[in-house]
């Protein structure tokens, strides 16, 4: 089995926007993991 890692940069603006509106994106990332056929192992 594969296992994949994402990574991503986020600007400053990026940044303080999700401090500004801290939100749990847990269940939106599941979502689209698994729409592609992926199981999510943490985040």
């Amino acid at each position: 089995m594969s296992v994949y890692m994402y990574q991503a940069v986020y600007s400053k603006e990026s940044i303080s926007n999700f401090v500004k509106n801290s939100q749990d994106r847990t269940k939106a990332v599941h979502a689209v993991v698994e729409a592609n056929g992926g199981t999510l192992i943490g985040c």
